[in-house]
Order: structure tokens, then sequence, then C-alpha cells
């Protein structure tokens, strides 16, 4: 009775606003130019959100997947956004090319740009620090000299701390490329997975990767220097010594034979006065240059060292003793009061270059 006929305008009226809405919609996507006057609706909202989903794409994201529809497939490319661009490091290109340049030649700078006169083959292990470029992007400098020794490298891997501890533990990159200012950085898939494959203990996981600076801020340091170049990214929220054993083991297996770059990616202590950090800090780059993983792990302990990527700098240790290295030498010290001015609170940077 009533309840029927009830039902069925109720159904007559729903029925009649999803034809609206549809034309509607139509009406709209043919205007925009999304939609031929005889293309099926189905694809040209396919289509609108392969759009949405690009167009979602922030500056500020670190990670993001976009959807590519061919034949009916759908394709995922990684990519992660600068961080930290526009805060670490300028985001605008030809300012951070200048800065970088700026940072060969400062006082506490190398004095040279690259590359050096010296030619460098195998892998070329170092340690770099990750602050602000006006911090240690001189002290960083250092670093990158030496590692332009090394003209093509095949592969550049940079090991560094998970400051945020988000994500996997131990996590890589398993695909797609990187990008900043000067441009995209490829992430060498088969290296990410042999790395996976013998370690048993790394997981790929961008989120690891997504707001973390430590690895973005090497990277326009080395497109400066080789233009393109592939990586292997690997973050540490677990930084034990076993696990610097594990991963500095697969690593040196990864790497043997071939030309490549290998970077500890680390500031040394934090927060306290400059003598004080340059005495910690000395006595535990003493460990490094020894290439001593387990007196190394000690005088962290001992003198509670607040290097933020002490477990990146254990597993090249590791790496190195593996691959044949004899010790460590130290490129430059200094910290960030030469730039603020308050020696009563630094940070350590270091430079050094395993030989």
């Amino acid at each position: 009775g009533l309840e029927s006929f009830a039902g069925v305008a109720l159904g007559a009226v729903v029925l009649a606003t999803a034809c609206a809405i549809s034309l509607l919609a139509r009406a709209v996507l043919t205007h925009a130019g999304l939609l031929s006057p005889d293309q099926p609706m189905k694809y040209a909202i396919e289509d609108f959100e392969t759009k949405l989903l690009e167009e979602e794409q922030t500056e500020t994201e670190a990670e993001s997947r976009f959807l590519i529809k061919r034949r009916g497939e759908s394709i995922h490319l990684q990519v992660r956004r600068p961080a930290v661009a526009g805060a670490f490091y300028p985001a605008d290109p030809q300012e951070l090319k200048e800065l970088i340049r700026a940072s060969y030649l400062h006082r506490l700078g190398p004095g040279s740009e690259p590359p050096p006169e010296y030619l460098s083959s195998g892998v070329v292990p170092c340690l770099s620090p990750h602050a602000g470029y006006v911090y240690s992007g001189p002290v960083a400098a250092h670093t990158y000299l030496h590692v332009s020794s090394l003209r093509n490298p095949e592969l550049v891997v940079i090991v560094g701390p998970n400051h945020y501890a988000v994500g996997s533990g131990v996590a890589t990159f398993k695909e797609g490329r990187w990008e900043t200012p000067l441009g995209p950085v490829s992430v060498d898939a088969e290296a990410a997975r042999k790395i996976v494959e013998s370690t048993g203990i790394l997981d790929f996981d961008p989120s690891a990767h997504r707001m973390e600076h430590s690895l973005e801020v090497q990277l326009p340091f080395l497109q400066h220097i080789y233009g393109e170049f592939s990586m292997l990214p690997i973050s540490l929220g677990f930084q034990d010594i076993e696990t610097a054993r594990t991963l500095g083991e697969g690593i040196a297996k990864l790497l043997e034979g071939r030309d490549a770059v290998l970077i500890a990616s680390s500031d040394l202590t934090h927060y306290e006065t400059a003598e004080q950090a340059r005495s910690k800090d000395s006595q535990l780059l003493n460990r490094v240059e020894a290439l001593d993983l387990e007196g190394f792990y000690g005088t962290l302990e001992r003198l509670n060292v607040t290097a933020c990527g002490y477990g990146a700098i254990a597993t090249v240790i590791q790496a190195c003793k593996k691959l044949g290295f004899k010790k460590g030498e130290l490129l430059k010290y200094s910290n960030s009061g030469e730039t603020t001015r308050d020696m009563n609170e630094v940070v350590g940077y270091a430079s050094l270059r395993f030989v």
C-alpha cells in the first residue's frame, strides 16, 4: 500500500538524482577537456583519479606513489620527495650549487673544488656529517673532495641513522628515485634486492626514509660531482654492534670488485661545550681510525658520546675490515660553534676517509 508506494517514489528520486549527477559530471569533465562526447565515463574517472593522485603530491611529501595506467595494468613507481630542501640546504637549484661551491672554498673547507689531482679506484669509503650546510657543509666538502677522486662509481651506498624511529629498524628502498632540487637520483633495485637477501635483516620500507635527512643531505654534494648516479640508501633505527657486523659484511660482499662510494652519515657529540665535544670525539675517532669495532662501541658507552649515526659508522668500519682497508684518516674536525659562535653547546662534525 502506502509503504510500497513510498519506497518506489524514494527509489525514483534516488535514480533521478543519480542520473542528474552523472549528467552534471559528464558536462563538467567534457568542459574541462577530460572527457570526449563519445568516451565512456569509466575511463574518464580512471584518468581523473590518476591526475588527482599526481596532483596530491606536495613539496613536503618525502615519499609518494604515482599510479600509471597502461593497457589495464597498474605500475607503481616510488618517488621520495626532499624532506629538508629549503631548511638544511637551499631549495633553489642555483643557490644550492653556489652554497656547495662555497663550502669547498670556506675557511673550514678543503680550499679547492673537485676533483683532486689523484685518482681512486675500487671502493671509496668515508664519513660525512649531515647537519645544515651552513653548519657542516665545509666539513662535508673535505669528504666529497676525496670522493670525487673516484670518477665514475657504479654504485653509491649511503648508511645513516633513522632519527625519527619511523618504519623498519633496518630499511632500504626497493626501487624508484629520490628527488632533490638538482634532479632525481635512481635507486639501484638490483643492489637493494641483493643486500636484503644476503643479510636477512633489511626490509624494503619507504616510510623509514620519509622524513629522514641523514641520507638526503648527502645527495646534492654527490650530484654536484657526478650528475647522475645510482644509489643504495640504508636507514638504521637499530644501531647495535650485531646489526653493524651483519650489515657491514653484506655491504662488503655487495661492493667487492666494484668501483663504488660508501658513506657513513653521522654527526658526533651533541650539545656539549666545544672542549668537551672535541675530547670525546677525538677518542671515538681514534677507534674509527684503528678500525676497532669493539673499542668503538666501548668508547661510545664509556664516554656517553652522543653521535647520532654511530651504527652507520660501525657498519662502514666492518665493511672496510672485510674489504681489506687498513685504517681511517681524519680529514677535518670542527663543530657548529664555528658558525654560531656559541661554544657552550656545539655539535661535532668529522670528515674521514679509509685507506
